[in-house]
């Protein structure tokens, strides 16, 4: 019974590490708009469900505070937006990938294209930020004000996102087709995600919170593995 009860909470323990806690924005169209995503949709290259959905308005401009995670919980991130207008690529609403990849707050030379996020607890997180446009071959960048990803737009798809997410890892000027950046290991409370426009508007389609510090490393896992096995050779003797 010992044994089984070890066996019990170390797989436990295993399965819990594993998982991840994160938060996400869809912008939509707006006043047009399109399909909402609905709580049980899953988008993302870090699949997910429950994304906050974001409506432009006339003024493009908002506030949400207490985002709702994946599980459906309180996460009390909140994030503002800004941006000139709000838009769309008609990629479709067959899924939470072509809904999330259809809306955007766009950037068309003026306020920009802007989220602040704030009152992140997580001690470690990665931030997943999807761009586009109405128009592939648009040159573009997205910054958190630290680093920035150059990329030309590849997100319109002719009213299917194929779910294929393309990243650039590009900081300097190659501008690679590409639909997505992951900002990596970052910490504090607040972060601010902003396009810079390049040769034509473009601007985010969403944006993913993927909280890092309960994901063990590779190394510890092969730390606790061996540990494992010690402590059930110990239990039989």
């Amino acid at each position: 019974m010992r044994n089984s009860a070890l066996t019990v909470s170390l797989v436990a323990l295993l399965a819990g590490g594993a998982q991840a806690a994160s938060v996400a924005i869809n912008f939509q169209r707006s006043p047009n708009g399109e399909q909402p995503m609905s709580p049980g949709d899953v988008a993302g290259v870090i699949p997910q469900a429950n994304w906050n959905n974001v409506s432009g308005g006339a003024a493009n401009a908002g506030s949400i505070v207490d985002l709702v995670t994946d599980g459906a919980g309180s996460s009390g991130v909140s994030v503002e937006w800004a941006g000139d207008t709000s838009w769309s690529n008609n990629n479709g609403t067959s899924n939470g990938h072509n809904r999330m990849m259809g809306g955007y707050l766009d950037n068309t030379g003026g306020v920009g294209a802007k989220a602040t996020f704030t009152n992140i607890s997580y001690d470690t997180y990665d931030i997943y930020v999807y761009f586009g446009s109405d128009g592939n071959g648009r040159t573009g960048q997205i910054t958190d004000g630290t680093t920035s990803f150059s990329y030309t737009t590849n997100s319109a798809t002719g009213g299917d996102f194929p779910n294929s997410y393309t990243l650039t890892t590009d900081t300097g000027a190659g501008f690679p087709a590409a639909n997505y950046a992951v900002f990596s290991d970052l910490s504090g409370a607040t972060q601010v995600i902003d396009v810079i426009r390049g040769s034509s508007n473009s601007g985010i389609h969403g944006i993913q919170i993927v909280d890092t510090s309960v994901v063990p490393e590779p190394g510890s896992l092969a730390l606790l593995i061996p540990g494992i096995g010690m402590m059930f050779l110990r239990r039989r003797r």
